[in-house]
């Protein structure tokens, strides 16, 4: 059975699809992407607001009890301290996550301005994400 009070840190989920780093900085405490088919989760929350864009494919999450479901050029935001867990994609998938500080974004603004930067899968500037997150 899943556990809501089970946190995930980056320590734990550096193997297969996930890849985490901390850029420079201030306000962005983590960063990470995920490829491939095998993204699920268990039940976990995180004490920093998850910012999640999907590049392609699509993503799903379980958040309070309902399905999201991201695809390719969309995001949500995951409050901090909110258990949910993430799916399996059978087409694979692939996204990144901001690790922020709770409350501290406008989460739609963040997410217009992140569709304006057309990421393309394969030639992601990655400063130029940590700079458009920061800049909300």
């Amino acid at each position: 059975m899943d556990r809501p009070d089970q946190r995930i840190t980056s320590s734990d989920a550096r193997t297969g699809p996930w890849n985490y780093w901390r850029p420079a900085g201030e306000g962005i405490l983590e960063l990470g992407t995920v490829r491939g088919e095998t993204v699920g989760l268990p039940t976990h929350f995180h004490w920093e607001d998850q910012v999640t864009f999907v590049l392609s494919g699509r993503r799903r999450f379980v958040i309070g009890g309902e399905v999201v479901v991201l695809e390719a050029g969309h995001g949500t935001l995951i409050p901090a301290g909110v258990p949910h867990r993430s799916l399996s994609e059978p087409h694979g998938v692939l996204c990144f996550n901001a690790y922020v500080p709770p409350a501290e974004y406008a989460i739609a603004d963040l997410m217009s301005s992140i569709r304006r930067l057309r990421l393309e899968a394969d030639r992601i500037c990655w400063e130029g994400v940590a700079a458009t997150i920061r800049d909300h």
